[in-house]
């Protein structure tokens, strides 16, 4: 299977490596420590040994074709396609993972001097640290961009907040809902810490779901702010990139007159159908152009083959920014 077009104007990275990161193909380190257990990506450390000694030259391939290849695409197209300079948005943003690409992948194709400015905003106290702690291993300097500690929200103010499981990246915003799920969802880990327990097996501090940090969830009234206030210091954006955990559509919506006039391209991971259908009639009904719709939670034909999502994926580009 040929990979994507864009991947053919940036080069995978040789070079030495570093004991306890994982290396992808542009060269970011992540501290293996951040990598969530239950996520896609410590399959196979995607594209390194984390524990490789520092001394030894390593040749990294291009990414996988699994559900995160979509979001290397609209990173190294939005990259390639920066005219002046490049500033890109990342909503959920973890460690900012989609940033630091997009920053090396900048100075990769553009050059050192092309300016960069980069706009993370994360609630979850922990993976903010970490966030912040992830750009100073690649080089970056987190004081010379705008990292947010706070929850992607419609609206600027306070929230309640699901933390306390920051290796899960998966915080929620809390609604009566979540409320009502949550006790339920402390019993079931409990119940599945007490059979390991009785069966003699060790509850791993690591493993976040059953381990001792596994009830570590709790609420808190965190900040949240809306995209309409990040975007208004801002002439221009080449990407936004968004997995906030179905409060997209809301977001998105409560700031669509500003996506339209600044942002030329929109990344989103989905959860529901419902957000799907949503955001789907409100692109097309602002002539945004659809480069990606895979729904979430199965396998999906894709053109690199059929691929399993997890979160849905769906990409815009705005057609009425050149």
């Amino acid at each position: 299977m040929e990979h994507h077009e864009v991947f053919k104007k940036f080069k995978p990275y040789t070079g030495m490596g570093r004991k306890g990161y994982a290396i992808n193909f542009l060269g970011t380190l992540t501290d293996v420590a951040h990598i969530c257990p239950v996520s896609l990506v410590p399959r196979k450390l995607q594209d390194s040994d984390a524990e490789t000694n520092e001394r030894i030259c390593i040749q990294t391939q291009y990414p996988e074709f699994r559900e995160d290849y979509f979001e290397w695409i609209s990173v190294l197209e939005s990259v390639a396609q920066a005219d002046k300079d490049y500033v890109a948005v990342e909503l959920g943003a973890g460690i900012g993972p989609h940033l630091v690409n997009a920053a090396i992948a900048v100075k990769s194709y553009h050059g050192s001097i092309f300016p960069v400015k980069l706009v993370g905003v994360e609630g979850e106290p922990t993976t903010y640290t970490w966030m912040r702690k992830h750009f100073r291993d690649n080089g970056i300097n987190p004081d010379d961009h705008l990292l947010i500690e706070a929850v992607a929200s419609k609206q600027d103010g306070y929230i309640l907040f699901e933390v306390g499981l920051p290796q899960g990246y998966g915080s929620y915003v809390v609604t009566p809902w979540h409320l009502i799920l949550k006790p339920l969802k402390e019993v079931y880990r409990f119940i599945k810490r007490a059979r390991k327990r009785i069966k003699g097996e060790r509850c791993d501090a690591r493993d976040y779901w059953t381990g001792k940090n596994g009830l570590g969830f709790y609420n808190k009234k965190t900040r949240s702010i809306s995209l309409n206030a990040i975007l208004t210091d801002l002439d221009k954006v080449d990407l936004i990139h968004l997995d906030i955990k179905g409060e997209e559509y809301r977001v998105l919506r409560a700031a669509v007159d500003q996506l339209c006039k600044k942002v030329k391209r929109v990344h989103i991971g989905t959860h529901n159908r419902y957000v799907e259908r949503q955001l789907y009639r409100l692109f097309t009904g602002r002539k945004w152009k659809c480069v990606f719709n895979f729904p979430g939670n199965g396998k999906r034909l894709t053109p690199f083959g059929k691929i399993a999502f997890a979160d849905g994926v769906q990409c815009w580009v705005n057609t009425q920014i050149d």
